[in-house]
């Protein structure tokens, strides 16, 4: 776990209470699967909520795009968090009046998390993962294959 990055701030912060954040590994294709569920919810519902999500990388936030468009449409506001230097800034979608851009130093931890989280006022949705370190993908190492990442 990256010092300093939100994962971490909230593994300490909840490190000694009564309900300790439980962690699992999940590979990449089975977060996406969960993300654009979480995010179709925003297309069908009433709820106008607040999102808040973090890419590693400006390429898979660009693959998302016109999808974002979309949930802007339904959405109160909307804050991307990335590197300053992924493209963002130049997409139509990141110049919509409701979304913001934050841009992140590439050595900040949060710059290598990936995060989907749902504020509304009828539901409470959070995704927040960091990739595995090359450490932690042990003797086989990092894998060549996209969806063989794992967080």
């Amino acid at each position: 776990m990256l010092q300093g990055s939100i994962l971490q701030k909230l593994e300490s912060a909840h490190r000694h209470t009564t309900r300790p954040i439980r962690f699992g590994v999940y590979y990449k294709n089975t977060l996406v699967a969960l993300c654009h569920a979480l995010e179709d919810h925003i297309l069908t519902d009433d709820g106008t909520p607040l999102v808040i999500t973090a890419f590693q990388q400006g390429k898979w936030y660009l693959q998302e795009a016109g999808r974002y468009a979309d949930i802007a449409q339904r959405s109160r506001q909307i804050a991307i968090m990335s590197a300053s230097e992924s493209g963002f800034a130049e997409h139509p979608t990141s110049l919509l009046p409701n979304v913001d851009l934050v841009a992140l130093d590439s050595v900040d931890p949060v710059a290598q998390e990936w995060h989907l989280i749902i504020l509304s006022p009828n539901y409470t949705a959070m995704v927040i993962c960091q990739e595995l370190s090359e450490a932690n993908y042990g003797s086989t190492g990092v894998p060549t294959s996209d969806l063989e990442r794992k967080f």
